[in-house]
């Protein structure tokens, strides 16, 4: 009983060493990060200052908050802008789709009444001295062009 108690610390004790292990590695990464992120800070507020400096003198007065609020208010509309455009372009794509569609049934349509007309031309100009001669005009007429 004492050797399972031992064995059941001794895998408790394992886990925890390995999640330490683990936490120690996350701990490692989030440090590395925010090194990176500070680094990155301070690239940003030197990046600002030089900003500023080109600014107009309307918007060196301004928050850098506000002038941030300003352009993503402006992408905003650009991307409200883009998505219309795709729409826009959409409905054009299925227009144009729809188009091809009814002058492919069109041209169907001209054809069998080019083919329609030449058979009662046909029928026009044949006189028919037998049923039989009819029934071959009807069932010719009847045949897919």
């Amino acid at each position: 009983s004492v050797l399972a108690v031992f064995k059941e610390c001794e895998l408790h004790r394992r886990q925890l060493e390995e999640r330490v292990e683990s936490l120690e590695s996350q701990l490692k990464e989030c440090l590395r990060r925010l090194a990176d992120a500070e680094a990155e800070n301070e690239m940003l507020v030197s990046e600002n200052a030089e900003l500023q400096k080109l600014l107009p003198a309307e918007a060196r007065g301004k928050d850098t908050i506000e002038l941030v609020a300003e352009i993503d208010s402006l992408k905003r509309k650009l991307l409200e802008q883009d998505e219309l455009a795709v729409e826009q372009k959409e409905a054009l794509n299925s227009r144009e789709r729809e188009l091809q569609i009814l002058e492919q049934r069109h041209d169907k349509l001209q054809r069998e009444y080019s083919n329609m007309r030449k058979d009662f031309e046909d029928f026009k100009a044949s006189s028919f001295d037998t049923k039989a001669g009819y029934d071959e005009f009807k069932f010719r007429s009847l045949q897919p062009s």
